[in-house]
């Protein structure tokens, strides 16, 4: 389950991830791969993840994505909604794992593509993904009308 307690940087959990420790797995992932850091970038106003561009010895230029709170990776094409497309890159996904044991979680292309069920109820919204949001998360949810998991798990809600 990723669909997490605050995980849209909506209030609910005082969790925070270590930017600073990101910032050394991607250094130390892309000297691995003979890559390098093109940019690195802290979570804005609006925006609840990190990310840093990289590019790959294909000359592939990737971004890798994590959560402000929950030590969750992705990779994808482009670093902003909408056109953000979650990406699988195996090599890397090893690569972070061996650095990390399981600090961080690299979740799957398909976990974030899965659809936002939601369903009116009461006058409210229910998600019917497994879930443990909050009312913020839900609130933001409703007034955003996202429509991937990865929408919620990495937004720029401005």
């Amino acid at each position: 389950m990723i669909l997490l307690n605050g995980i849209s940087d909506s209030g609910g959990t005082d969790t925070f991830v270590d930017g600073n420790l990101f910032k050394k797995v991607c250094y130390s992932a892309m000297t691995s791969l003979s890559g390098k850091v093109i940019s690195f970038h802290e979570p804005a106003v609006a925006q609840n993840y990190y990310y840093a561009e990289v590019s790959l010895q294909s000359e592939e230029t990737l971004y890798i994505l994590l959560n402000s709170i929950y030590p969750f990776i992705a990779f994808t094409t482009s670093p902003e909604p909408p056109s953000m497309t979650f990406v699988e890159h195996k090599q890397l996904t090893a690569t972070i794992n061996h650095l990390c044991g399981k600090e961080y979680r690299v979740l799957h292309p398909s976990e974030l593509d899965e659809p936002l069920r939601l369903k009116e109820a009461k006058g409210g919204l229910v998600v019917m993904n497994e879930n443990t949001l909050n009312k913020w998360d839900m609130y933001n949810i409703k007034y955003w009308q996202p429509k991937r998991v990865g929408d919620v798990v990495f937004n720029y809600w401005d």
